[in-house]
């Protein structure tokens, strides 16, 4: 599995934190890299998470380009998809942005609920699936460890 920790910058997911354990998966992704917003499971929680105005402005502006068969491009899909992570308080990204691979994400928000950074972990689609709740409720412990810190 690999854990990334994203910010937003501009129209895009900031890596700045990767951790990759257990047997590996090839991840092309490197600290200091970016990941599209609309293809990630960072992404979205990074843009569900902002205000209603960036929501607006992040759509206006940005072409969502396919990487996958899965990936969202139409821009009326993606905003339902950023209401469903508001709602439910996580993403999931199912090969959206490389096959085989999949990712679950939970927004790290200040004291105004505004997103300051996103966490995931990713790895291989059936593992992920297979393990999905465990993987949740271990991000979800680790959105709870920091959010006194933000």
């Amino acid at each position: 599995l690999t854990t990334h920790l994203a910010i937003r910058e501009n129209h895009a997911a900031l890596i700045v934190s990767k951790v990759t354990m257990g047997p590996m998966v090839y991840m092309d992704s490197r600290v200091g890299t970016t990941l599209p917003i609309h293809a990630s499971a960072v992404g979205k929680c990074l843009i569900a998470f902002s205000q209603p105005v960036a929501q607006k402005e992040f759509l206006s502006c940005v072409e969502l380009l396919r990487f996958t068969e899965k990936t969202i491009v139409d821009k009326n899909q993606f905003w339902m998809e950023c209401q469903q992570v508001r709602q439910q308080g996580y993403a999931f990204d199912i090969e959206e942005s490389n096959l085989g691979l999949s990712c679950l994400a939970v927004p790290l928000l200040d004291s105004r609920g505004r997103p300051i950074a996103a966490i995931s972990t990713s790895g291989q689609t059936q593992f992920v699936l297979k393990n999905q709740a465990s993987i949740l409720d271990r991000l979800h412990q680790i959105q709870q460890e920091l959010t006194p810190y933000l």
